[in-house]
């Protein structure tokens, strides 16, 4: 229940305040990935927390920046992701809420948040032999965590490793998913408006953004 008591102490209760300025969870959070490869920190806008708050934090919202500098809220967007993604095929099997109990250890997946507009997530195959990466210090550490997949997120930094049976979707536009050919040299994901370039280097992705 580790990261049910980080996700309180990030959300609370109440009602965030008016002020956008850039977020501070033990310094500056780098945010997701825009075009030119550039990186935005985390806004955030916070109140001042109710009484009745489980932790005495101030009560804040989240937000990226995107390429055209409009604010894109984080939980707002994790919700669309988890939305989509429970109703693929290949994720069904592995959904796990908070009712559910699963063991989040088994998910067979880790899943890469390539761009937030459009919001495009990169799915990649996890080895057996490779051990379950938990999201540690929520936002700070370049991950969102899922309420569908509970014990798993949203990596939006990190260079996703090449894996046979990778695929994609694009959240914004509810299509199918995209299968990766991890053999080619260069992967270029267009849609929604956005072009990513994956480009192999040392047995990962590295992600470039040009559009």
């Amino acid at each position: 229940m580790r990261y049910l008591a980080v996700l309180l102490l990030l959300v609370g209760c109440g009602t965030p305040g008016l002020m956008w300025e850039q977020a501070n969870i033990q310094g500056v959070v780098i945010g997701a990935l825009n075009v030119g490869n550039a990186r935005p920190p985390v806004e955030a806008r916070c109140g001042t927390a109710r009484f009745m708050s489980p932790v005495n934090a101030p009560v804040c919202a989240y937000a990226f920046v995107d390429s055209q500098s409009r604010r894109v809220d984080i939980f707002d967007l994790l919700a669309q992701i988890d939305s989509f993604a429970e109703t693929l095929t290949q994720l069904q099997p592995w959904v796990n809420k908070i009712n559910d109990r699963k063991d989040e250890r088994l998910f067979p997946y880790k899943m890469y948040l390539l761009t937030v507009s459009p919001a495009i997530v990169l799915v990649v195959p996890r080895p057996n032999m490779q051990s379950h990466e938990s999201c540690g210090f929520l936002l700070k550490t370049g991950c969102i965590q899922s309420q569908s997949f509970r014990g798993n997120s949203y990596w939006f930094r990190g260079q996703p490793k090449i894996q046979p049976g990778t695929f994609w979707f694009n959240a914004d536009e509810r299509g199918s998913v995209t299968n990766v050919d991890s053999s080619q040299a260069t992967v270029v994901i267009t849609s929604g408006g956005a072009s990513i370039r994956l480009i192999p280097s040392s047995g990962e992705w590295a992600v470039h953004r040009d559009k």
